[in-house]
């Protein structure tokens, strides 16, 4: 679904804020989830599935990133394992049909439907992972929280057709619940 589609502006989209706006603050992570979620099967369950297997492995890597003390293997291992499903589903055809041109037959070309947005949620997960790594961020110790960090369709304006990731410094507090505080001078002045 295009972000300037007439399904995208005028259902998706207000339906989403609407049922966000809605609900409970405890329940809004799980409404941007659900729409996440449903943004990216929108485009097809096995861009949907590969979403929510490599948000399970870089969650998981991230805690353990958290815990090590050595994390440059793991990180590393983290890293590869990201690039090669998107070089599995973005150069698997390529690759199979060069060595082919070399070796007529040798491998089956395939060419996989590229998942929605992969290449932004690969990345942004590295990004994630290297944060902790480094000790940028702090691993997000909810699975779920996490998944709506990385798989947020409202990403999608300014990350899926820009190019640009996010970082956890800047957006994993976007995803929990923000907590409003008033100051005296806050009162003072509205009143």
């Amino acid at each position: 679904m295009a972000f300037s589609s007439v399904q995208f502006l005028f259902v998706f989209l207000p339906l989403a804020l609407a049922v966000y706006w809605l609900c409970p603050k405890r329940l809004r992570n799980i409404v941007l989830g659900a729409f996440s979620l449903l943004f990216f099967a929108w485009a097809g369950l096995k861009g949907a599935a590969v979403l929510v297997l490599l948000a399970c492995i870089n969650w998981l890597g991230g805690l353990w990133l958290g815990w090590l003390a050595h994390k440059k293997p793991l990180l590393a291992v983290l890293v590869l394992l990201d690039l090669a499903v998107l070089g599995g589903f973005k150069y698997a055809g390529f690759a199979a049909e060069s060595i082919n041109a070399v070796v007529p037959g040798l491998l089956p070309v395939l060419s996989p439907a590229l998942p929605l947005g992969i290449s932004f949620y690969v990345f942004t997960a590295i990004g994630y992972c290297a944060d902790v790594a480094v000790g940028r961020a702090e691993p997000e110790k909810s699975p779920f929280k996490f998944a709506v960090f990385l798989a947020f369709f409202g990403h999608g304006p300014s990350g899926l057709s820009c190019g640009i990731t996010s970082r956890p410094r800047s957006w994993t507090p976007a995803a929990r619940p923000a907590k409003l505080t008033l100051t005296a001078s806050a009162t003072a002045s509205s009143g």
